[in-house]
């Protein structure tokens, strides 16, 4: 029974965009329409 809540936290968690996170909490903006519009770490580091 562990093992399956384990993996099921695992995808959850993977799941969530941190990049988006991060841009949205730090800067107040949507990284998605700044750079190159990828919600990858690379534009997000660039931004």
């Amino acid at each position: 029974m562990f093992t399956v809540i384990a993996v099921l936290i695992s995808y959850l968690l993977g799941s969530i965009s941190f990049s988006i996170l991060i841009a949205k909490w730090v800067k107040g903006i949507d990284i998605r329409s700044h750079g190159s519009g990828n919600a990858g770490a690379t534009n997000t580091l660039r931004v």
